[in-house]
């Protein structure tokens, strides 16, 4: 055997860290390609956004500043006209999606 004796050690430990438990969280099996099949998984209950952040925070961080928005479209114009017909459709089709929601 070619193994390295110092990584066969009879003392070796686990941290318990690795092996506790996850807070909030509980074992699962879900079903596989076959029924016969368990797949385990770890199922993890987080807390609600609004509650955890507080509402009005989160209002302020998830908000979208349209002006800032338009601006940062109208500087890529220039550019975008210069690349043309190099660019996929579907990003000017984006681009006019998100003009369009920002009124």
């Amino acid at each position: 055997m070619n193994a390295n004796p110092k990584f066969l050690s009879d003392d070796a430990v686990v941290d318990a860290a690795a092996i506790a438990p996850l807070p909030n969280s509980r074992k699962i099996y879900v079903t596989g390609s076959r029924p016969d099949i368990r797949v385990p998984m770890r199922e993890i209950t987080q807390s609600d956004t609004n509650e955890s952040f507080g509402s009005e925070k989160f209002k302020r961080v998830s908000s979208v500043d349209g002006g800032e928005w338009k601006r940062e479209l109208k500087l890529q114009d220039e550019l975008l006209q210069l690349l043309g017909s190099h660019l996929p459709r579907e990003l000017a089709a984006r681009r006019e999606t998100l003009g369009r929601s920002l009124g």
